[in-house]
């Protein structure tokens, strides 16, 4: 019975060092963050369609299956937009998250608010950087605040699985764009 006794307690001590290191990695001051960026063989001005035409964002951000306006165009600072999302992560579970425009430099810089009612906001941005000769340097970031508990304590787990999403994108949107006839916009 003693085995039992020991097994038992060596299990729940697993589980609670688990839940300390959760908290632990979920506490670190960079631990919401995402950024990743990419090169690709194409001027500013052609990303940028990219980043800002709802059927363009759809067939290179992943789960991405509607991009709906809430605001008539012209884009800028104040405009909103409703993202819905399918999460292959979670039985397709459909998520919206609404974004506004909080900055509006084309073709250079796009940060947006999030929020959704999955429990979670935060910040997002996309910079584009010519590099001269028909080149782009593309970096996305974001910074996410979760509101559920469960969800803070999963943050490392959460985030990691977004970090692997946005590379992913990132060589999609490469892959679009450069297979994609060039548009020829100076």
């Amino acid at each position: 019975m003693k085995w039992l006794r020991y097994g038992a307690l060596a299990l729940v001590g697993l589980i609670v060092l688990a839940v300390l290191v959760l908290l632990g990695l979920g506490m670190r001051k960079d631990a919401g963050r995402i950024a990743g960026s990419i090169e690709i063989a194409r001027p500013p001005q052609e990303v940028w369609i990219w980043v800002t035409e709802p059927e363009k964002l759809k067939s290179w951000v992943g789960w991405l299956v509607e991009v709906r306006r809430l605001t008539p165009p012209p884009d800028g600072v104040g405009s909103k937009a409703m993202w819905v999302m399918e999460d292959r992560n979670n039985n397709n579970e459909r998520v919206e998250v609404t974004d506004e425009v909080v900055e509006y430099d084309p073709p250079r810089r796009l940060k947006v608010r999030l929020s959704s009612a999955m429990g979670f906001d935060g910040d997002g941005v996309f910079i584009l950087t010519d590099l001269g000769n028909g080149q782009t340097r593309f970096e996305q970031g974001g910074e996410y605040r979760f509101q559920h508990w469960l969800a803070k304590l999963f943050l490392p787990l959460i985030m990691h699985s977004a970090r692997s999403k946005g590379a992913e994108d990132l060589h999609r949107l490469k892959s679009k764009i450069e297979e994609s006839p060039a548009i020829g916009i100076r």
